[in-house]
């Protein structure tokens, strides 16, 4: 039952939101602009090792900029945040305190042992 409602509040924010720019400018963000060459990193077990590398905080730059828009988006859609001026500070101190890699370590925990989080 709170599933449905966790569901049913996001896709109800996402109706209320205005699209009406198709692109997000991540230099009026304050952040680096990068092609898809640039993001892009190879195979599944290097893609594994940089997203290691970014939640670590050993890699810096465009991509480590990526993940932090995308959590920045999950946390206003979360409703922890208004707009990405409020959200994207709380992305990037969930990188540089360890706290994202510590959850994608219980995700990884939890996936192996074939349990649904508490």
């Amino acid at each position: 039952h709170k599933r449905r409602n966790a569901y049913q509040g996001i896709t109800e924010h996402i109706r209320s939101c205005s699209f009406d720019k198709p692109q997000l400018d991540p230099a009026g963000l304050g952040l680096t602009g990068a092609s898809i060459d640039q993001l892009g990193s190879g195979d599944a077990i290097a893609n594994a090792t940089l997203v290691r590398d970014i939640l670590s905080g050993k890699e810096k730059g465009p991509r480590r900029d990526i993940v932090v828009l995308n959590a920045a988006a999950a946390i206003i859609v979360a409703d922890l945040a208004a707009d990405f001026k409020e959200a994207l500070p709380l992305a990037e101190q969930a990188i540089d305190e360890g706290k994202a890699l510590d959850c994608l370590e219980k995700l990884m925990e939890v996936s192996n042992r074939g349990e649904a989080p508490a």
